[in-house]
C-alpha cells in the first residue's frame, strides 16, 4: 500500500510540475508577445512622427513654390522654360530650405536632412556638440526613442572635409537599417546617390565605397574610419580614401581627390563584436 501511495504521490507531483511548466511557458509567451507588440507600436509611432516632419518640409516647399510662381517678374520670361521648371521641379529644390528653417526653429540641434531614394532613409540629421551621444536614443523632439535619430560626429567641423553620420541598424529597416544593403553590388547599382541638405546648401553625393569594419581595440589593425573626421591635410585625405577603397566590398569606379567633400555613414553590423558597416560618398553637386 505504501508503494501505491508513493506512486500516486509521484504521479501527482509530476502532474503539478507539468502544469507549472505549462503555466510558466504561457507566461513567457504572453510577456514576449506584449514586449513585441509594445516595440511594434513604439516604432510605428516613431515612423509617424518622422512623417510629420516630412509633411512640414513638403508643405513649406509647396507654399514657397506658389509664392515664387505668383511673384511678378520685371524681366521677360520664357514660357517654355517656366513651364518645364514647374512640371519637373528638383526633389530637393531650394524651396525646401524654408522647411529646414522651420525645423531649426523647432529644434536648434537640427543640422540637415539625409535621404536615399528607394529606401526608408529619409530623416533629419541632428548635431549636439555638447553631448555626442545625445541623440542615440532620442527623437527630433528630444524625447526617448528606441530608434533614436541620425546624428553627426561632434568632432566634425565645416572645414574638415568629412561629415560622419551615425544611425541605428533597426531590424524593421528604419534609420540606417537598410544601409548594409550596400554590401550587395546590385543594391549599389540601383542606389548610387545620396541626398544630403543643410540649411546652407543642398547636396547630392555619389557613393564611392562600402565596407565592413568595427570599433578597434588598442593594438588591433584596421581602418578606424571614425577618427578621420578631419581631412584638411592632403596626406590624411589620401590615406583615408585609399584605405576605404581597398576594403570596399563593392566596385563603384568613383574616385575622390583632395578638396572633395565626403560623407561617411556608419551603422552597427553583426558580423563581429562591435561590428560596423560604413558607406562613403563624395559630393558631386
Amino acid at each position: 500500500m505504501r508503494q501505491t501511495f508513493r506512486r500516486q504521490k509521484q504521479h501527482k507531483d509530476e502532474t503539478l510540475i507539468r502544469k507549472g511548466l505549462v503555466c510558466l511557458l504561457a507566461l513567457v509567451m504572453v510577456v514576449s508577445g506584449y514586449k513585441a507588440l509594445s516595440t511594434f507600436l513604439e516604432l510605428h509611432s516613431e515612423d509617424k512622427a518622422n512623417d510629420e516632419l516630412i509633411k512640414i518640409l513638403e508643405e513649406a516647399a509647396s507654399v514657397e513654390l506658389v509664392e515664387l510662381e505668383a511673384k511678378p517678374s520685371a524681366e521677360p520670361v520664357d514660357p517654355i522654360a517656366t513651364e518645364a521648371a514647374v512640371e519637373a521641379p528638383e526633389p530637393y529644390m531650394p524651396a525646401r530650405n524654408v522647411g529646414y528653417a522651420k525645423l531649426k526653429e523647432m529644434n536648434s540641434d537640427f543640422y540637415g536632412w539625409l535621404a536615399i531614394d528607394g529606401t526608408k532613409i529619409n530623416y533629419p540629421v541632428m548635431s549636439n556638440p555638447k553631448d555626442g551621444q545625445y541623440y542615440l536614443r532620442k527623437a527630433f523632439d528630444k524625447q526617448y526613442s528606441l530608434s533614436g535619430s541620425l546624428f553627426t560626429d561632434y568632432r566634425c567641423t565645416a572645414g574638415g572635409g568629412n561629415l560622419i553620420i551615425y544611425g541605428h541598424h533597426m531590424k524593421n529597416g528604419t534609420m540606417f537599417g537598410s544601409l548594409p544593403n550596400y554590401a550587395k553590388q546590385y543594391f549599389y547599382d540601383a542606389h548610387k546617390t545620396i541626398k544630403f541638405d543643410t540649411l546652407q546648401a543642398n547636396g547630392t553625393y555619389e557613393v564611392m565605397a562600402a565596407f565592413y569594419g568595427k570599433v578597434y581595440k588598442s593594438g588591433e589593425d584596421g581602418l578606424r574610419y571614425y577618427n578621420y573626421y578631419d581631412l584638411s591635410d592632403p596626406a590624411v585625405f589620401d590615406e583615408y580614401v585609399k584605405a576605404a577603397m581597398e576594403i570596399s566590398v563593392i566596385k563603384t569606379g568613383v574616385e575622390a581627390s583632395y578638396g572633395d567633400q565626403l560623407l561617411t555613414l556608419s551603422t552597427c553590423s553583426y558580423h563581429t563584436d562591435d561590428g560596423r558597416f560604413v558607406v562613403i560618398a563624395k559630393k558631386v553637386k
